[in-house]
């Protein structure tokens, strides 16, 4: 499952949530996936909050797309054609959704779901054929 940087508060800053989620991927019943975008904006938060966040087991996937002062250029990917129409499709040429963006494309690319609370990544994931989970449905999931 592709985490938005939105989950990471959730599921790592309460330690009785990291921990049961720590349990399922040790377990290898599920993995968290993020890519640079998540790792850049889990970097820009202040410490402490830093450190816990980043106390959560995560894979890393390069970005499916690659975006001018967005995207590291040894973890990204050229996007195809077709990716390229979805990537303006949900910035709708607005570069504060060019993360956004990326987190579709990749996690279209790589058919894992977004775990994310945003109501306009939840529409955009929808409109592009990817599923997504709220950080509550994920947290049913693991207990289930």
């Amino acid at each position: 499952m592709m985490l938005d940087s939105n989950a990471f508060d959730a599921l790592a800053l309460d330690d009785g949530v990291r921990c049961a989620i720590e349990s399922v991927v040790h377990a290898r019943t599920l993995d968290l996936v993020i890519t640079h975008v998540q790792m850049d904006e889990l970097d820009a938060t202040p410490d402490p909050r830093r450190a816990a966040l980043r106390r959560l087991t995560v894979s890393a996937t390069h970005t499916s797309g690659f975006v001018l002062d967005v995207s590291r250029l040894d973890m990204a990917a050229l996007s195809t054609t077709e990716e390229a129409a979805i990537f303006d499709a949900v910035t709708g040429g607005n570069p504060r959704h060019h993360q956004d963006a990326l987190i579709v494309l990749t996690a279209r690319r790589e058919r894992i779901p977004v775990v994310t609370n945003d109501k306009r990544l939840t529409k955009q994931c929808d409109a592009h054929g990817v599923e997504t989970m709220t950080v509550a449905g994920l947290l049913v999931r693991v207990a289930d």
